[in-house]
């Protein structure tokens, strides 16, 4: 879906043109490019695929997101590691966002918010519980969580995210990557969450003379960090689900609009669907920063 993302055409330009390959065996055989419906067609295909296998066996579904699953290996080992943390995972959530993802790109509103809901609305049978929560006011205040682990519904796993993120956005190593302080802050609003837990000045002292640059805190990782919440870098959040459903679904959408903006530190208003694609639009680029 990236590929068809990044050098498809846009959803509005659908024609019959042949695009890109879509290619389903391995082999040496060159895969004739198709048309970006020809395209959307195999996706769907996959991933309906994977839903129906997935919604069988998929353990997420009925256990807490760090349940820990004993199973018996053939020399009797228990091994309680590979079906740890189904969130950093292809698991059956991930694919069901990444159906609501194609849905929206394809203008299939009804199906897009249906499956942003089933992900929103889950209910854990372990503990009758929802299985994921958007961060909170007190999530972002710990800056212990900065990727709010509890939003994660697809993840990558860096064991040196660490020194990474010092490198590129601490400055104290030899990174640079720094955002423009007057125009972040004109952007967010005052007391929004995401500005005041995600930015922030930092010292770079790999320059002749050390100065402080505001920069991205979203990848830091500080001592005492669960161990759900280290070395994630999320891929699909709750967040985007929350964003997709108030996108395509109706009056009902202000209760979930509501949620979202007290999750971020913000006091509720009147969703206005007259501006609702700048208020999108806006959500994303101040949401989803840095997560490519």
């Amino acid at each position: 879906f990236d590929v068809l993302r990044l050098w498809g055409p846009m959803p509005k330009e659908k024609n019959n043109k042949s695009v890109l390959s879509y290619v389903t065996e391995y082999g040496r055989e060159y895969t004739p490019r198709i048309s970006s419906g020809e395209f959307i067609g195999k996706l769907l295909e996959d991933i309906n695929r994977a839903e129906e296998i997935l919604s069988e066996i998929d353990p997420i579904q009925w256990n807490p997101l760090n349940y820990s699953y004993d199973v018996i290996a053939g020399n009797g080992y228990v091994d309680r590691t590979f079906w740890r943390r189904r969130q950093t995972r292809m698991n059956y959530f991930a694919v069901c966002g990444l159906k609501s993802r194609v849905a929206l790109w394809s203008d299939d509103h009804a199906t897009a918010l249906k499956y942003a809901r089933k992900i929103i609305d889950h209910v854990q049978t372990y503990s009758n519980e929802r299985l994921y929560s958007l961060g909170s006011v007190t999530t972002f205040e710990s800056g212990m969580d900065r990727t709010l682990s509890s939003e994660h519904i697809f993840a990558l796993e860096v064991y040196n995210l660490d020194s990474k993120s010092i490198e590129r956005f601490r400055n104290d190593g030899k990174g640079n990557l720094q955002g423009d302080q007057d125009v972040l802050r004109a952007f967010y609003e005052a007391g929004d969450m995401r500005l005041e837990k995600w930015w922030g000045f930092e010292l770079n002292t790999s320059s002749i003379n050390p100065l402080s640059v505001y920069t991205l805190r979203k990848f830091l990782q500080p001592e005492g960090m669960s161990s759900q919440a280290k070395n994630k870098i999320p891929l699909m959040r709750l967040s985007e689900m929350y964003l997709i459903a108030i996108e395509c679904g109706d009056e009902n959408s202000q209760e979930l609009y509501d949620t979202f903006y007290k999750s971020r530190g913000l006091s509720t208003r009147e969703l206005d669907r007259t501006g609702l694609k700048t208020m999108i639009s806006d959500e994303y680029n101040k949401e989803f920063y840095g997560e490519g």
